[in-house]
């Protein structure tokens, strides 16, 4: 059972945020009135929907390729999004939000690293890059 709301008053959109629903799965829904008033003909629209792509904030995505294929399959070069040369920790997401990659390098702006990330299943990720405290993020897709 999913607890309801009545905190936007007539005419307001109602919302709850649970990880209890699946998109795609069914539901059945109980309509009723709090305020007493005679119930009224109409439709309504439920939509149930998966959080932003991973968890990753849209705020910490560079834009410009942080990662880009080298011309072997499986294989990238990875370029530092910091302004300084420091060991970066980075991160290969999979949809689940799951890390599927993990390695620390030293990264340079200028230099590109290679990335081996063969291993991995086709699908879509997130490049997660975190130095001295500050991260950026790409979606790339791995065929």
């Amino acid at each position: 059972m999913i607890a309801c709301s009545n905190s936007t008053g007539p005419g307001g959109i109602e919302s709850i945020t649970t990880d209890l629903l699946v998109p795609g799965a069914t539901y059945y829904v109980r309509v009723y009135d709090v305020d007493g008033a005679s119930p009224q003909p109409g439709t309504f629209g439920i939509c149930v929907y998966a959080p932003n792509f991973m968890g990753v904030d849209d705020a910490t995505a560079v834009e410009g390729a942080l990662i880009t294929p080298n011309g072997i399959p499986g294989n990238y070069s990875v370029r530092s999004p910091f302004a300084a040369a420091a060991t970066c920790e980075m991160r290969a997401l999979d949809a689940m939000g799951r890390t599927v990659h993990f390695e620390m390098a030293r990264l340079t702006p200028t230099a590109p690293h290679p990335l081996d990330l063969s291993n991995l299943v086709p699908g879509t990720y997130v490049l997660l890059m975190q130095q001295s405290g500050e991260m950026r993020t790409q979606r790339f897709i791995h065929l």
